[in-house]
């Protein structure tokens, strides 16, 4: 009786564990979903992040996102991430005028 509870408990424990390892595997069009973009690195992978950990966050405008597949990935809806882009440039143009402005009197 005990053996018998024994290997069940065993081939519980391996399936719950494949079926984890596989449903964290991603496809890179799974990352994200339709019309969003994914955040990546320079050597091009993604950005990860934790909904449930304050410190691993997402730069603005990037939100964590959790994918099908389980993990959860830094993206932004494209809409959003080119009115970011739009509001960084007006922001630079209007510092550089500041400084470009500036003679030295008050």
């Amino acid at each position: 009786m005990f053996l018998n509870f024994l290997i069940q408990c065993i081939l519980f424990c391996i399936f719950q564990n494949s079926f984890f390892v596989t449903s964290a595997t991603c496809k890179s069009n799974e990352y994200c979903p339709q019309n969003w973009e994914i955040l990546r690195r320079n050597d091009q992978s993604a950005y990860t992040c934790d909904p449930m950990n304050g410190e691993v966050k997402c730069p603005k405008p990037y939100k964590c996102v959790h994918s099908k597949c389980g993990i959860a990935f830094c993206c932004a809806h494209l809409a959003a991430l080119e009115n970011w882009r739009r509001e960084k440039e007006i922001e630079e143009e209007i510092l550089k005028g500041e400084n470009d402005g500036d003679d030295g009197e008050l």
